[in-house]
């Protein structure tokens, strides 16, 4: 069969968190948040921010990384209006229809010689935690391949494009660096099982599977339940690779 359009990865619209997509991200927030906290934290060591100045977090989710750079920069906490020292972004910068349009928009929350730090994903051949788990998937049913550039989490995977992004933005001296390391698929410390009713439940492996039958979403289960228990650290959780770019641009 084809794979329906709706539920590809790179196919996530604003108004898709709305309803029982947003429900179900809430119900799984802190397995979220554990399993891209590594990244977080590295970003927001690169970025070192300091007391007193004035920060907007742009896609936030469950809060995490706002209540860190709160904790850095008081007590000049406050809700404040444009323009501010500094932009921070943890995978809430890759969805844009239009993303240089969207560029343009976020310097102009920025004051002239602030400047950005963001996490997107690097290829998606080096995050083994999203292509393992769709490749199991994708023994079972077709999923079409995702469009490059196209807005989804792996829309900046390019640098190139990255850096025409920033500069048609109006950002300069992009500052680039990889982090990669292993991240905890479903929390910390989740077995097997529990991974997989985590993908299941709230990612593009379960989304990709919605409109099948029980006899093939059963077929996809036990792949999965075969493969993270292939990458499950006791006491860690099922620790699977990933990467991604962390980016700092002057406006």
């Amino acid at each position: 069969m084809t794979g329906q359009a709706h539920n590809t990865p790179n196919t996530l619209k604003g108004e898709d968190w709305a309803g029982e997509m947003g429900a179900k991200w809430l119900s799984n927030l802190t397995l979220f948040e554990d399993m891209i906290a590594p990244v977080g934290a590295a970003l927001l060591a690169r970025a070192d921010f300091k007391p007193g100045e004035r920060v907007i977090d742009v896609g936030c989710g469950g809060g995490g990384t706002t209540i860190a750079i709160a904790r850095a920069v008081a007590p000049n906490v406050q809700l404040a209006d444009a323009p501010f020292d500094r932009l921070f972004s943890r995978f809430g910068s890759m969805f844009f229809e239009d993303a240089t349009s969207a560029f343009v928009n976020l310097r102009s929350l920025l004051r002239r010689g602030g400047h950005i730090d963001l996490a997107v994903w690097g290829p998606p051949r080096d995050n083994l935690w999203m292509m393992e788990m769709m490749g199991a998937v994708r023994n079972h049913i077709d999923i079409p391949p995702a469009i490059p550039r196209a807005p989804g989490p792996f829309a900046f995977e390019d640098l190139s494009y990255l850096k025409e992004v920033l500069a048609g933005g109006g950002f300069s001296s992009p500052d680039i660096v990889a982090w990669q390391g292993f991240m905890p698929l479903g929390g910390a410390g989740a077995t097997p099982q529990e991974a997989v009713a985590f993908a299941l439940s709230s990612m593009a492996a379960g989304r990709a599977l919605e409109d099948h039958g029980p006899n093939i979403r059963a077929a996809a289960e036990r792949e999965l339940l075969d493969l993270f228990t292939k990458h499950h650290v006791p006491g860690e959780g099922v620790m699977m690779q990933g990467k991604a770019w962390l980016v700092r641009a002057l406006a």
